[in-house]
């Protein structure tokens, strides 16, 4: 750590930290930007030769270099912007633009959809002339017939394609703590979106017969495409996508609840290509070299020429570059008789990387990539020793997967929210495995294809047998109830104090250990001259107690929601999950409810199977549950279906599945249709006591909090069939702290009518301060008579943006302007989370940026 390289790295790391917490940097200071480079240049025959500077000058250096890092940060990060003409990045929403173009990745044809990369030479707005301009686009093609789909199937990588299509701002996060679609496109230096209708309207011009890069990555397409459909042919249908992700880094075609099960023991690693794969590649090449009597040195050299062609084969991500080049730096130093430390190489490559693209930084699988490695070399050999095993080999392993499941941790809980207690084994019976004999036997048996299939299958079939093995054990693993953790996102500076602590941790420990192996012989080392340090006189003992206790604490502060530290405060959010309802409670007893889940309506014809998708978006497993995830749920007490439609019970699934439940309300009915069939059989299964909802009934989570419910206006008894459930919907109100809210489900006229008749002195008292609009706002809800018996304050609508049902209705909004209620709705303002307490009821909205 002493090695003035890696203080460097460090030092550019924090820069881009600084540029990215403070945001731009005046244009004034830009001039240091040179300086800092002029001054780290000059310290490379320094670093180079590993003299070390004094004190202040190396701190100067290091200022100066983090100073220079900001700039260069914050200069690249201003650039990046669209080149469009447009006074403001939304004054081209929607407009229609004819664009002519390269495409610059393998395009993606997924059912009705195909989806690619376009860099435009010339774009043609409505109205206007052509005009030549360098836009990156991220295009999809809706496609109308299967004929088109195998017509998007034949376009290449480099193809020139002009096409007409309407221009889209990707979304921003739509909900507190979501995914940020529109800074993650912005990172590739995408701007906008295009959306086109049809192949048919797309034309692909003549290629131009120049030689670049993209010639040689559309070639490199075409070999990834013969060895992937060669392994394909070797393997059976539920392991061709498994083994494509391990030997050629190609993740399309795994199976999507097979990729959730690996994820879920934090094994996704083994799918991804990465710096075991690099060490494979040149360990097999090293053995063959040396099997046909070449020179070190030549060998060397030409495992260097292979080696970038390996990692562009692979898939060129962030883990593999860092692996190659970090491999290609050791070789090198090698080559020259020069071999460095590895965290130096670490360093160097870390640097190279954000030098090229400064958005690494942000990326979690190069955040990963190195602070596990780096963690590795730092830390297996001092956890070894500490370690009270004494067998060589299973201390060695058990010393790198604990370490690198340490490291891993923070990033894992912040990105990913979820950890399992079974990883550690799980990543100790198959990361050897997987890495030295089912990837090489896949290796084998791709390469044994191309000259004999039957050959290939025969060597296939030993990777076979243990494929079966690793998903039975993945799957059983899963299944152990108990074993899964739910952690919040940590805020930013709770990552680096982690690690600090654990650094302080595992130093103390092994410190503290060595004096207890020197009292024992009955050594005693004479102090040394002059004052002790710190360290020295605090004691290694105390030094590993505080660091423990210090990491408890932090540990379990962590896993703590921010929204169940505040005491005697209750939440209740209304989730923006498109064109359905969810709403989140949070009572202030800290108990947790959660009424409906949104979902996704799709209509399918007899004919139009071609249209369905692998891994089609569901908003309960690509919205709900990381948004509850984020937020440190994992568990929720009660879970309230309004009634059985598609758009309120189709993200369910995935949170029955994925969050533990403990008890279900419905409104005591049934409809016949897949999904709550699957529902209720998973709830079932599960052993989730699923109650009806009686009209007239209350249900307190706690001291503070109550529901009645008011529809069903008359309990059903048996459970039947209704096919029309809106008019079964559960309607309840929630007092909680003084606050009362109410909610319809999607209730018609006539069931406001009903309930207004039957229940007005039961539900009657005193006016809701929050009414959720039924029916997405429906023209056939929230009648006159309805708002003028409630009298809210305020209103929620949630309805999906630019839905297509035209919701919400202008006739309810202007009822709602006449009952003075002041109205907010997801498709504007995104999530609604609204605080209450005894004092004060305060909303804020996700995309209004604004607090009441």
């Amino acid at each position: 750590m002493k090695s003035l390289l890696v203080q460097a790295t460090a030092a550019w790391v924090l820069g881009y930290a600084a540029a990215i917490g403070f945001g731009p940097v005046p244009q004034a200071a830009r001039w240091m930007i040179p300086v800092g480079f002029a001054v780290l240049a000059a310290a490379l025959p320094a670093i180079r030769q590993a003299r070390p500077l004094s004190g202040k000058r190396t701190l100067a250096l290091l200022l100066l270099v983090g100073a220079a890092a900001c700039l260069f940060y914050s200069g690249n990060d201003e650039r990046n912007r669209t080149k469009l003409p447009a006074a403001n990045a939304e004054e081209l929403n929607g407009v229609t633009i004819e664009a002519t173009g390269a495409v610059l990745n393998p395009v993606e044809v997924d059912g009705d959809r195909a989806i690619l990369l376009l860099r435009t030479t010339e774009v043609t707005l409505e109205g206007d002339a052509p005009l030549k301009v360098r836009e990156k686009l991220r295009v999809t093609v809706r496609l109308q017939s299967l004929e088109e789909q195998r017509t998007a199937a034949g376009w290449r990588r480099g193809d020139t394609l002009r096409l007409t299509g309407e221009l889209l701002r990707p979304e921003p996060a739509r909900n507190f703590g979501g995914f940020d679609y529109r800074a993650y496109l912005r990172r590739q230096h995408i701007h906008y979106q295009l959306s086109a209708k049809g192949a048919a309207g797309v034309e692909r011009l003549p290629a131009s017969p120049s030689i670049s890069l993209v010639t040689l990555e559309r070639t490199l397409d075409r070999v990834r495409s013969t060895l992937s459909a060669k392994l394909a042919g070797s393997f059976p249908d539920d392991q061709s996508g498994y083994m494509n992700g391990l030997v050629l880094g190609i993740t399309d075609g795994i199976d999507p609840e097979q990729y959730d099960r690996f994820s879920g023991l934090g094994l996704t690693h083994l799918l991804a290509i990465s710096g075991m794969h690099v060490a494979v590649f040149i360990g097999a090449l090293l053995w063959i070299f040396r099997r046909l009597r070449m020179p070190r040195e030549t060998a060397i050299i030409l495992i260097l020429l292979l080696l970038p062609l390996y990692v562009l084969l692979t898939g060129a991500a962030p883990s593999i570059v860092r692996a190659g080049l970090m491999a290609a730096l050791g070789l090198f130093a090698t080559l020259r008789g020069r071999t460095k430390e590895a965290l130096r190489l670490i360093g160097l490559a870390a640097l190279a990387m954000l030098v090229w693209n400064p958005y690494y930084v942000l990326d979690v699988g190069f955040q990963l990539s190195f602070l596990v490695t780096a963690g590795l070399v730092l830390g297996v050999t001092p956890l070894s020793r500490l370690l009270p095993i004494r067998r060589k080999k299973l201390n060695a392993a058990l010393s790198v997967a604990l370490m690198a499941q340490l490291v891993s941790f923070p990033l894992t809980v912040y990105y990913f929210n979820q950890i399992s207690f079974l990883s550690l084994a799980a990543n100790l019976l198959l990361v050897s495995v997987v890495s030295f004999v089912v990837t090489p036997g896949g290796t084998l048996a791709m390469l044994a294809a191309l000259v004999h299939p039957g050959t290939a299958k025969l060597l296939a079939w030993p990777v076979v047998v243990l494929n079966r093995v690793t998903f039975g054990l993945v799957e059983g693993l899963n299944a152990v109830p108990g074993m899964k953790l739910v952690y919040p996102t940590p805020p930013v500076w709770w990552i680096p104090l982690y690690y600090a602590c654990g650094g302080l941790l595992l130093s103390a420990a092994l410190r503290a250990k060595e004096s207890r192996q020197l009292r024992r012989t009955g050594i005693r080392l004479p102090d040394p001259p002059g004052p002790l340090p710190l360290g020295s006189r605090f004691g290694a003992v105390r030094q590993r107690n505080a660091a423990a206790c210090l990491l408890a604490v932090l540990l379990v502060s962590g896993c703590t929601p921010p929204d169940a530290r505040q005491t005697g405060i209750g939440t209740v959010s209304f989730l923006d999950v498109g064109q359905g309802d969810s709403i989140l409670i949070r009572t202030p007893g800290n108990r947790i409810l959660l009424v409906d889940g949104g979902g996704t309506v799709r209509f399918r014809k007899p004919g139009e199977e071609w249209k369905e998708r692998s891994d089609p978006y569901e908003v309960g497993k690509k919205l709900l549950v990381p948004l509850l995830k984020k937020r440190g749920i994992g568990k929720i007490d009660t879970l309230i279906v309004s009634h059985l439609d598609e758009d309120h019970i189709g993200g369910l699934q995935a949170v029955v599945e994925e969050i533990t439940v403990h008890r279900i309300l419905f409104n005591g009915t049934l409809k016949k249709s897949e999904s709550v069939e699957k529902l209720f059989r998973t709830a079932l299964g599960k052993q989730i006591p699923v109650e009806e909802a009686l009209s007239g009934s209350r249900y307190r989570p706690d001291g503070e909090t109550e529901l009645m419910f008011l529809n069903p206006t008359a309990p059903s008894g048996d459970l039947v069939r209704a096919p029309d459930q809106n008019g079964q919907s559960l309607v309840f109100t929630l007092d909680m702290l003084g606050r009362r809210f109410l909610f319809p489900g999607d209730a018609g006229e006539e069931t406001e009518r009903a309930i207004l008749n039957a229940y007005a002195e039961l539900a009657g008292g005193r006016p809701v301060d929050v009414l959720k609009v039924g029916h997405h706002g429906s023209r056939t809800s929230t009648t006159a008579a309805w708002l003028a018996y409630w009298q809210p304050e305020y209103a929620v609508i949630s309805a999906g943006k630019n839905n297509s049902y035209g919701h919400p209705s202008p006739d309810t909004l202007t009822r709602l302007a006449a009952a003075e209620a002041r109205v907010f709705r997801t498709d504007e303002d995104g999530e609604i989370r609204m605080k209450v307490s005894r004092k004060a009821l305060s909303i804020e909205r996700k995309l209004a940026g604004a607090n009441e």
